[in-house]
């Protein structure tokens, strides 16, 4: 067996850094000496390179579930090339009124403060020392052509500045001969490396460096939903994640743009690290469409591969045979759209009869149905019923088309009540815990990496499990244990849903929803303590406990807190600047698997360890109440143990109806629980997926199906629905159904 060397002396050495497998050392003394030198370089996986991927990442060890394996600062940041004028040190959207330009170079800019960022600092530096005269913008409200330069302007900017950086963004793909084919290519050459070159005297730069520039910003540029609108950063380490539309790391964004990558499932040593680069939750034709059109290649991932799309039919029809209960699919997925695609091999056959069916009139149902659902009325759980009535004969009960239905009236029943959930009937209540379950099942099958998606639908389905058991202790005199059961199961829900969330900026809905979902276990963790020493094992019954075991105030705090109201997550002023101390606040799938800071160990051949990772000893002890089971012992808990069941579901949807605060019913009474917040409708977006598309691009992409989203900012995941109706903002929906619709 070949011994490695000490990182610091190179003598032998047997023990290794338990964070990426790859550093060894030989005592404790140099793991620490070392570490500020390593900290940096501690991932658990290794930069790869072949013919096929290029350069990709490999896990260096198992990583369990929930791990975040990086963060990362962007090399470059800007805005979108299609946008209406906005501060370009904020980003955030500017009209003639509200602007004021900057005193060194013209551009528009929301303060002061602004314009004296790092981030300003490029174009205002160019354009002063390159052009000679300032930059004037006079009309706003729409796509503004100068500011489609502006990101590869700053990328321009670091070969002088920061030649470092500059030899990252080099290093990264472009695709230019690929590029080359498409009408884009011509259109950044007049409208992007022509214009800087003329505009801002940018002659020692060449079109073709300002067109492979180009490529790198729609290649590997991010949509950051951190701001509003977002804007577009490009990041070195995480350019190298590689595409599978199932893939098995999710990411998330920090406030300050940053980006974070966790694992959404188990990863064994030796598995690649990807994460999606289009929409999850689209159909096969759809993804690899779009795939195609902006990072140049055609996915031939397992999931496109399978004509049922891992056994879930998400594309799938009703046979076109009345008397066969069968579904068409495509006997070829991966020549769809493609040039080798012709009549003879894009038929779609039924699984059950074996009927074939010519691939126009499979597109002739699918525009028939989009169309409808571009028309139909939004916002109203009603709208949507009819939809499902109307195409569930036409569409697999799991197509693409009628989750993005059902992933909205999910959300919808108990939207248009002013008492939320409590004003709900018992038949739709029944159907929103039948849909949040259904879709919570399929999504964690089809995609697991959608942990906004996930962690929203957690947090509906918990509020509506509490209602339930409330209705039925009030109606039925459930028996105390069944009581405890469900809240248990609402518990579950609710520290699944914060441990999926837990990385989400509170700048964002699901940031405030994770910081809401805390504040609601700590509640619900203190009725289920009530239970448990108030009733124990006997019959007692839930209304007799309620009058005569607590107190009034104790009453008035748990009616509260079953009391699910209709309060919206994209909106919690009152929580807006808690603080979120994830190490005590939030009960953990694997405790175990929490990082102490600064605890160091040294590894061994059969137990490796790293400085920021803790020792695995026997017990570890759960400062908050969160994080204890009704009747655990003096809050200790064994390392590794699963708290709560597992409940597989992984999507990235749309938001919650009835985003727990509550707080409705003793606000409404005066009391002193939480307080409530706005009645808006939200939904969850899926946004921060990979740009690379123009307006008109999205103008075209006719086939892509109607993302519900609202456009009250847009955000990763979470967007606010008006009463006035939904408003799209897919990263590939017609523009003018995106326009057609009013703004709050």
């Amino acid at each position: 067996m070949e011994v490695e060397a000490c990182a610091v002396c190179m003598q032998p050495a047997n023990q290794r850094c338990s964070g990426c497998h790859v550093i060894y050392y030989c005592s404790r003394d140099h793991q620490k000496s070392d570490w500020k030198l390593h900290r940096g370089k501690c991932v658990p996986f290794k930069v790869c390179e072949n013919a096929l991927l290029g350069r990709h990442l490999v896990a260096t060890r198992d990583i369990k579930e929930g791990v975040v394996v990086l963060k990362e600062l962007p090399l470059v940041a800007g805005p979108p090339q299609i946008t209406p004028p906005v501060c370009l040190g904020c980003y955030r959207t500017l009209d003639l009124f509200g602007s004021r330009e900057c005193v060194t170079c013209g551009w528009p800019l929301c303060s002061d403060k602004c314009g004296e960022s790092q981030a300003h600092k490029p174009e205002c530096h160019i354009t002063s020392t390159r052009r000679g005269a300032k930059v004037s913008v006079k009309t706003f409200h729409q796509p503004h052509p100068t500011y489609q330069c502006l990101l590869v302007l700053r990328c321009l900017y670091q070969r002088n500045s920061n030649p470092d950086v500059w030899k990252k963004l080099q290093n990264l793909e472009s695709h230019c001969e690929e590029r080359k084919k498409t009408p884009r290519y011509e259109e950044d050459r007049v409208a992007v490396a022509q214009f800087v070159r003329r505009f801002f005297n940018l002659q020692d730069f060449s079109e073709e460096q300002i067109l492979r520039v180009c490529g790198i910003v729609q290649v590997n540029g991010h949509e950051v939903p951190v701001t509003e609108p977002p804007h577009v950063a490009i990041y070195e380490t995480a350019s190298l994640l590689e595409h599978h539309c199932r893939p098995n790391c999710s990411k998330s964004f920090t406030s300050s743009g940053g980006l974070i990558i966790r694992t959404a499932e188990p990863i064994l040593k030796g598995q690649h690290l990807s994460i999606c680069y289009s929409d999850a939750l689209w159909g096969t034709a759809n993804r690899r469409h779009h795939l195609s059109e902006t990072k140049f290649f055609w996915c031939t991932c397992e999931r496109c591969a399978d004509p049922t799309e891992l056994g879930t039919f998400f594309s799938a029809i009703r046979c076109k045979n009345s008397l066969c209960d069968g579904y068409l699919l495509s006997e070829h997925p991966l020549l769809q759209g493609t040039p080798e695609e012709t009549p003879l091999n894009s038929e779609w056959r039924c699984h059950t009869c074996q009927v074939m069916v010519p691939v126009s009139e499979v597109l002739e149902t699918l525009e028939k149905v989009g169309r409808y659902l571009s028309s139909m009325e939004k916002g109203e759980p009603r709208s949507c019923e009819r939809f499902q009535e109307q195409f569930e004969n036409l569409l697999h009960p799991n197509h693409f088309y009628l989750t993005d239905v059902q992933l909205a009236l999910a959300q919808l029943y108990g939207q248009d009540s002013p008492e939320g959930l409590q004003g709900v009937g018992d038949k739709d209540l029944q159907k929103k815990i039948k849909l949040c379950r259904k879709l919570l099942a399929l999504v964690d099958h089809l995609v697991p990496s959608e942990n906004r998606v996930r962690g929203v639908l957690m947090f509906e389905l918990h509020a509506v499990v509490a209602e339930e058991a409330r209705r039925r202790a009030n109606r039925d005199g459930m028996d105390p244990g069944e009581f405890r059961d469900r809240l248990l199961e609402s518990k579950r829900l609710l520290t699944d849903a914060a441990f999926l969330l837990q990385y989400e900026p509170e700048v964002l809905p699901e940031g405030k929803m994770a910081v809401q979902a805390r504040k609601n276990l700590e509640d619900l963790n203190i009725l289920l303590q009530n239970i448990h020493v108030t009733i124990g094992d006997s019959n007692v019954k839930v209304s007799e406990w309620w009058e005569v075991t607590l107190t009034s105030p104790s009453r008035q705090c748990v009616s509260a807190l079953l009391s699910v109201s209709s309060a919206n997550s994209a909106d919690f002023p009152q929580y807006r600047n808690m603080s979120m101390d994830r190490s005590t606040n939030l009960t953990y799938r694997n405790i175990g698997q929490r990082r102490a800071e600064n605890q160091t160990t040294l590894s061994t051949p059969d137990r490796d360890s790293n400085l920021d990772l803790p020792v695995i000893g026997n017990l570890v002890y759960c400062k908050s109440s969160a994080t204890t089971e009704a009747g655990d012992c003096c809050g200790y808990r064994k390392h590794g143990n699963t708290v709560g069941a597992h409940i597989p579901l992984p999507v990235e949807l749309n938001t919650t109806s009835a985003l727990a605060n509550y707080a409705t019913l003793a606000g409404n009474k005066g009391r002193s629980c939480h307080q409530g917040v706005s009645n808006q409708r939200i939904q969850v977006r899926r946004k921060g997926i990979d740009t690379g598309m123009d307006n008109d691009q999205k103008q075209s992409e006719v086939c892509i199906p109607h993302r519900w989203y609202m456009d009250k900012g847009v955000m990763s995941g979470l967007a606010v629905m008006g009463k006035s109706g939904f408003e799209s903002n897919s990263d590939v929906l017609r523009q003018s159904f995106l326009t057609s619709l009013p703004r709050e």
